[in-house]
């Protein structure tokens, strides 16, 4: 798990690496209080510009997914030529 985001008074967002979801989880409580699922191995996060969506490149899977942070839900996917994975090793150079 990897925590990416957090939305100071409400929430914590973490990647859960394997599987197909983000948890969300009550920072006072440290309870987890949703699952947004997605494709496969959610890896490289991104904040919208106003703060009001986040970004998610799953590892394996070429798309983003683009979640309103209010609703929690997927509101576009947008279609990558690559997973974000292929894309890290190629320019990291690690095969």
């Amino acid at each position: 798990m990897r925590p990416f985001s957090l939305r100071m008074d409400r929430e914590l967002w973490v990647t859960v690496r394997g599987e197909n979801y983000v948890s969300v989880i009550d920072p006072v409580r440290m309870k987890e209080v949703r699952r947004i699922e997605l494709a496969n191995g959610p890896g490289m996060t991104m904040f919208g510009p106003d703060g009001s969506t986040r970004l998610f490149a799953p590892a394996f899977v070429p798309e983003i997914a683009i979640i309103d942070a209010a609703s929690h839900q997927i509101v576009k996917r947008l279609p990558q030529a690559t997973p974000f994975f292929s894309q890290y090793r190629r320019h990291s150079g690690k095969r």
